[in-house]
């Protein structure tokens, strides 16, 4: 068995966080070759996703979770959304998410692709709820209703759901718009 190196293991480990972290301001080319930093064999790699990978994994999905916090009480939700590149799209009853969202407008949302346990990623942004009337409301109405319908071109099991229907118009249309981004990873190294 080979012998375990902690100076070795804590300097590659110290050069991957410097880099991921040059990558997350901008500093560093994404094309590098970073894959001879990959921790020993069989441990899974973990750490920060950069820009670009947060902005794919909000693309992507098409269910995240709304955290909200009102009259001393956390709420966490699933919704259905769309992503236009500066805020979130979602649509619900008058329940309780939206009263909450309405008193304290500061949320988070979390979304994650997860293949298995230890291969996944994971986005949190924070920004602040809008309600949406009017244009924007119908603006915002249609950009879900045609993420749905590109989802389920690609996920054909996704064909039963209802079709635009579901977007009621008597439903609450809200954005939050962002304000902060961060995202996690863990990768089984090969």
């Amino acid at each position: 068995m080979p012998r375990y190196d902690i100076e070795q293991w804590e300097k590659e480990t110290a050069e991957i966080e410097i880099r991921r972290w040059l990558d997350q301001i901008g500093q560093w080319a994404p094309d590098v070759e970073v894959d001879r930093l990959r921790l020993r064999e069989g441990e899974p790699l973990s750490g920060a996703l950069n820009r670009n990978e947060i902005e794919q994994l909000l693309h992507a999905e098409i269910v995240g979770r709304i955290g909200c916090f009102a009259e001393g009480k956390p709420y966490v939700v699933p919704i259905v959304y769309a992503y236009d590149g500066q805020a979130i799209y979602g649509h619900s009853g008058d329940g309780m998410k939206v009263r909450m969202m309405r008193q304290n407008p500061y949320v988070c949302f979390q979304v994650e692709h997860r293949d298995s346990l230890v291969n996944w990623q994971s986005v949190i942004v924070w920004g602040h709820f809008e309600e949406l009337h009017g244009d924007a409301a119908e603006q915002a109405l249609q950009l879900l209703v045609d993420r749905l319908k590109l989802r389920m071109e690609q996920e054909p099991l996704l064909a039963a759901y209802p079709d635009d229907r579901v977007l009621q118009r008597d439903t609450v249309t809200y954005r939050i718009v962002l304000e902060k981004r961060t995202g996690r990873f863990k990768q089984q190294a090969r």
